[in-house]
């Protein structure tokens, strides 16, 4: 039997690529993918996958894919699910065959599924010298491409904040390629950039978050990109929240959301400063 790629799946059902895009992604960037020149994170690929009506054990056998997509879409099912038992043993399965093997592919799958238990438990299964093995990779990376940037994104809240901060002012240091790479590739290096000031700021670690966030505003970021200009404004405000505690900025642009209609933004921001609030208590 030939394998049959997403775009097959998607034209065998009428769909072309604007439909099969809207809501998820850009056009480009679900071109790319199925051109195999780019790529699609966990969350989005679940959601283009339903869009299509197919499970992502279905996209497997249909595509002929091999074993390591084949861990990626279990780990795909196990986070749409959220079943924290299948994900701590991918998780445990994983790193236990990079102790064996010293295979860095496992070693990653085993890390991203350590972020997203933790984002369900609030526990860290990343070992320190599992830490120490994934920085090292991390840190030996020269192209931050979205395959790249979406490691770092979905591994953040297991990482030290001293790991956090190498492997982001990597990241920023390559801004400039991601630009070149395209507007996907910029959005998702800068948000997964905002993840890492978040994430030091909830750590309480607020000179990383503020050393992260003073070489952001370097950046120019295009008119068009509204929720970047936001997002890095909420979070200036959040740093200079810091030290008298006032509040009123950070209200001001959660309340400009609400009067916008972005009210899942909203409550987002809303989300983050109770958490980096909940810190300084």
């Amino acid at each position: 039997m030939t394998a049959i790629n997403f775009k097959q799946i998607r034209q065998m059902q009428g769909l072309n690529l604007k439909e099969a895009a809207s809501g998820i992604c850009s056009i480009q960037m679900l071109s790319r993918w199925e051109n195999g020149t780019g790529n699609m994170d966990f969350e989005k690929t679940l959601k283009l996958l339903e869009r299509v009506n197919i499970t992502s054990s279905e996209y497997v056998h249909l595509a002929n894919l091999d074993d390591t997509y084949q861990l990626s879409a279990e780990l795909q099912k196990a986070w749409k699910q959220k079943d924290h038992t299948l994900i701590k043993r991918i998780a445990r399965n994983s790193l236990q065959e990079f102790h064996l093997t010293s295979d860095i592919l496992s070693l990653n799958y085993g890390a991203i599924a350590c972020g997203l238990y933790h984002r369900l438990a609030k526990v860290n299964l990343l070992e320190i010298d599992e830490q120490n093995a994934f920085n090292k990779e991390l840190s030996m990376i020269t192209v931050w491409g979205q395959e790249n940037i979406s490691l770092f994104f979905n591994t953040i809240q297991v990482l030290s904040p001293k790991m956090i901060f190498q492997i982001s002012a990597q990241l920023i240091e390559n801004l400039d390629f991601a630009k070149q790479a395209g507007s996907d590739t910029f959005y998702f290096a800068t948000t997964t950039l905002f993840e890492a000031v978040i994430a030091l700021l909830i750590s309480d670690n607020p000179s990383y978050a503020a050393n992260i966030l003073r070489q952001l505003n370097h950046f120019d970021f295009p008119q068009r990109e509204t929720m970047l200009i936001i997002g890095r404004k909420f979070l200036n405000s959040l740093i200079d929240w810091q030290e008298p505690q006032n509040e009123q900025s950070i209200l001001k642009i959660i309340n400009f959301l609400l009067d916008m209609g972005l009210t899942m933004q909203a409550k987002n921001f809303l989300q983050v400063y109770k958490a980096v609030r909940k810190v300084k208590k």
